[in-house]
């Protein structure tokens, strides 16, 4: 049992310092993550969210699609930009100092005038924020200069461009983008998410705990190497404490769980 124990111990250590790096993945790891051809997937536009803030704000692949869509169009591209420093700024509360590079970043960007383009930035025009109304503009330059010279800036100042560009977006830009090549791939990755979990989609490895009605065990998911806990249900306890309605509402909230036989 000793012995037992020391080689599934030293196969874990293994498998937790290769976790989400290439030698912890399957050899056959194309195989899992193999797409099949988009028009397969299109029946699934009938069966999702396909709104603007499900699947750009809710769903990272889709945000991150949508992002390499903009790229090829300068003024999307802004627009993105203008939104992920805003996020940026919104969400560095903590660091004064941050706040204000930010702010200022976000003023040259709406008061982008001379020809010298910002390094974080392929392409600006002057021309990407026309649809902003002046008074929303200077408004924006106005809060962003004041956060550049306090000492604490203020989380909220650019909230009012900021739905204005995200209204934008949400407009022809994501019409565009669900005819567009890159919405086809985030089908593509919907449909490999609809594929069912089971036993073979990872390997299992030493015992973490036990209690309830199994164990938990260590496992690694064999398509990209990454490292989970998996809770091993046994059925005959399951049987035994009448609780196949508790184990049954488990299911529904879609943990993963794997009956043992």
């Amino acid at each position: 049992m000793e012995i037992e124990n020391i080689v599934a111990n030293t196969v874990y250590i293994k498998a937790r310092e290769s976790g989400g790096q290439k030698k912890g993945k399957s050899k056959k790891w194309k195989t899992y993550l193999q797409f099949p051809h988009y028009k397969q997937c299109l029946y699934l536009k009938s069966e999702i969210d396909m709104s603007y803030s499900f699947i750009i704000e809710k769903q990272p692949i889709g945000k991150l699609l949508f992002r390499k869509f903009c790229e090829d169009n300068p003024q999307y591209d802004s627009c993105c930009l203008f939104l992920q420093k805003v996020e940026e700024y919104e969400t560095s509360d903590d660091d004064g100092e941050i706040r204000r590079n930010l702010a200022n970043s976000i003023a040259q960007l709406l008061a982008f005038s001379n020809g010298e383009v910002p390094s974080s930035s392929k392409e600006i025009t002057q021309e990407w924020c026309n649809f902003l109304t002046e008074r929303v503009v200077n408004n924006c330059l106005a809060v962003a200069d004041y956060a550049t010279h306090t000492s604490e800036p203020s989380s909220d100042i650019f909230s009012e461009a900021y739905k204005e560009i995200r209204t934008f977006l949400a407009g022809d830009p994501f019409k565009q983008f669900i005819d567009s090549m890159y919405f086809y791939r985030y089908l593509q990755w919907k449909w490999l998410e609809k594929r069912p979990v089971d036993k073979h989609t990872f390997r299992l490895y030493r015992v973490l705990g036990k209690g309830g009605f199994g164990e938990v065990c260590a496992c690694q998911v064999r398509a990209s190497g990454k490292m989970y806990a998996l809770k091993k249900l046994e059925k005959k306890r399951v049987k035994k404490r009448h609780a196949e309605t508790l184990i049954w509402h488990m299911l529904m909230k879609q943990k993963m769980l794997y009956v043992w036989y």
